[in-house]
């Protein structure tokens, strides 16, 4: 098990611990849990107490999970002990293992399989009220989770979303993602999927209060956002044609300083519906000419509002910080049936 690391960005200012991960492959690689909300793909560096600090670079993401693989600079780790994921069964004990404090003191915390989450990328699990009062907690996403042999099962995925605080009772961990499906990523073809540029956090209101709302892909699976995989597939392809029919620039007085405003509360702040999506690096959005018009790191797509007002597209790159918006010309429809 290893800590990653963004390194400071100014001379003086500490380094930031911002994940957990496992040794996978030659020794070389290291598969984590990377927050993209903010972050875009740069300088890491990996830790492994006892065996030094490493250069990272970021070689494969999966968006609907998060997780990443990261290549290391004359690294040769010990690499960990695969479980089998294909026999997790509801109430099975398992540990999650991380650092935890301003100290970095290492945890090995108890925690119990549920059966809310049957989507094949991941499982639930949560901690017990006596592990929650004797202390035991790991903020970062990436810890491993365990079985009681050490085997890893999974890494547990991002908990947190600026744009909708995702809460739930004392001891809620964030769906795990399994870790067979994480290994993926080792796969030179990965990168050919068709979802493979798609948004790593999706957040959907429409006028009449919250249809579903998530911190993450997964989350967004689990929380009504969408309903499987492949909705995530078509929601994908269907935004990715979207973004190349931008039409006239929206006034500004007509777009908020913060996008925070328009997305929570939802009951009632939102005009027809509202789909909010974050990616990992700058898309760029063309007008149906095929000309670049602006790069966005998020957007958010409008459409069916009231008085006969046109479908449009606000756009940022300063988490959730509108830059402008522009009339969309695309049609929503694919759109809007992948979200059904």
């Amino acid at each position: 098990m290893v800590q990653v690391w963004r390194p400071s960005p100014t001379t003086g200012e500490p380094a930031t611990l911002v994940a957990f991960g496992v040794s996978v492959g030659d020794g070389s690689q290291v598969l984590t849990v990377l927050n993209y909300e903010d972050y875009t793909p740069g300088n890491l560096e990996v830790v492994l107490p006892g065996y030094g600090r490493f250069n990272a670079s970021v070689q494969a993401i999966d968006p609907r999970t998060s997780a990443t693989l990261l290549k290391l600079e004359g690294a040769n780790l010990p690499v960990a002990t695969i479980g089998d994921t294909s026999a997790i069964k509801p109430g099975q004990r398992v540990f999650i293992q991380g650092w935890s404090g301003p100290e970095h003191t290492f945890k090995k915390i108890p925690a119990i399989v549920s059966s809310e989450c049957t989507i094949p990328l991941c499982f639930n699990v949560y901690i017990t009220w006596e592990e929650l009062e004797s202390g035991g907690w790991i903020s970062e996403q990436g810890a491993l989770v365990t079985d009681n042999k050490g085997r890893v099962l999974g890494l547990v995925g991002t908990s947190y979303s600026k744009l909708i605080p995702v809460l739930g009772f004392p001891g809620w961990v964030p769906p795990v993602v399994r870790i067979d499906g994480a290994l993926e990523l080792l796969s030179p073809d990965f990168a050919q999927q068709p979802w493979a540029n798609g948004p790593v956090i999706s957040t959907i209101t429409d006028r009449d209060g919250a249809r579903g709302y998530a911190s993450g892909v997964l989350s967004s699976l689990s929380r009504g956002v969408l309903s499987s995989l492949s909705s995530y597939e078509k929601m994908t392809l269907a935004i990715q044609e979207l973004l190349g029919t931008m039409g006239e620039p929206l006034a500004d007085d007509d777009l908020p300083q913060s996008y925070r405003s328009l997305a929570w509360p939802m009951p009632g702040s939102a005009d027809g519906t509202l789909l909010t999506v974050v990616y990992v690096r700058p898309i760029e959005l063309r007008n149906t000419d095929g000309e670049l018009l602006a790069q966005a790191k998020w957007v958010g797509i409008q459409w069916g509002m009231s008085e006969g007002k046109p479908n449009r597209l606000f756009y940022g790159q300063e988490t959730y910080t509108v830059d402008g918006g522009f009339v969309l010309l695309g049609d929503v429809t694919s759109l809007e049936n992948s979200l059904r």
